[in-house]
């Protein structure tokens, strides 16, 4: 539920797992989504390709289940629906230091600076703080910052010692 309500945040319409199958057609019969995104694969991947309107977009970018895709004909020909994978590591190493690759990092840039982007909340720690970090699992995001790890009394590299 902490993972829907993130992506609920960043955007997202609706957020359905795997099982939700039944919760998904709900959805689908009340709304007409256009544009779904798929990190699972499998067989549930047919309901979210049938609950697309005409001309809708299913994007996949993983494979969780490591199962392959029913891939239902019926509703790709009479709704015209579009099929497209997206990874983003053979992204990176096609357009590094590329002008689209520029344009990238000018969008997100935009989006932070005018509010579309925000990042999500986490606790910064010094390196010298990862084991107790790392031991506290999953219960926070943290991003082990470098500049407070220099800055860490600890640090080896201080004038202090």
């Amino acid at each position: 539920e902490v993972l829907k309500s993130e992506l609920k945040q960043l955007g997202a319409d609706a957020v359905f797992m795997n099982s939700e199958a039944s919760e998904m057609e709900r959805f689908c019969a009340e709304n007409i989504p256009y544009l779904a995104l798929n990190m699972v694969c499998g067989e549930e991947t047919a309901t979210l390709l049938n609950c697309l309107g005409n001309e809708g977009q299913l994007i996949t970018y993983g494979c969780m289940s490591m199962q392959p895709m029913v891939i239902p004909f019926r509703p790709m020909l009479s709704k015209d629906i579009t099929l497209q994978s997206f990874w983003r590591s053979r992204w990176t190493k096609q357009n590094a230091r590329t002008e689209q690759e520029w344009r990238m990092f000018e969008d997100i840039a935009r989006y932070f600076n005018t509010g579309g982007l925000t990042l999500p909340p986490l606790r910064r720690v010094s390196l010298f703080d990862c084991k107790a970090a790392l031991a506290e699992g999953n219960k926070e995001k943290v991003l082990f910052d470098v500049e407070m790890t220099l800055n860490d009394p600890r640090f080896i590299g201080d004038s202090e010692k």
